[in-house]
């Protein structure tokens, strides 16, 4: 009898819910989900946003070296024939 008893009273706590709690569960957790996807889109989007901008001012300073270097080099090959020059002549 006390097992019949315990079997039935786990049985209701356990049991499932009507269709209709069940139902608006569904809803609840869907519009959850909805939610966190939606803000972690927007995390994703600010992250690759930030991420191309740090990409652009990366490349923006490669550029500034690199042409610095090309000038650089032009200058000392400038001067380099000019000395040329001037220990010839």
């Amino acid at each position: 009898m006390i097992g019949i008893a315990l079997g039935l009273g786990l049985g209701m706590l356990l049991a499932p819910r009507s269709g209709e709690e069940m139902r608006q569960s569904l809803r609840q957790n869907t519009e959850r989900g909805r939610e966190a996807l939606s803000q972690r889109g927007q995390q994703l989007g600010h992250s690759a946003r930030t991420l191309m901008e740090k990409g652009r001012e990366f490349i923006h300073r490669q550029r500034q070296h690199f042409s610095g270097a090309v000038d650089a080099g032009r200058e000392a090959y400038r001067q380099e024939k000019q000395s040329g020059r001037d220990t010839i002549g």
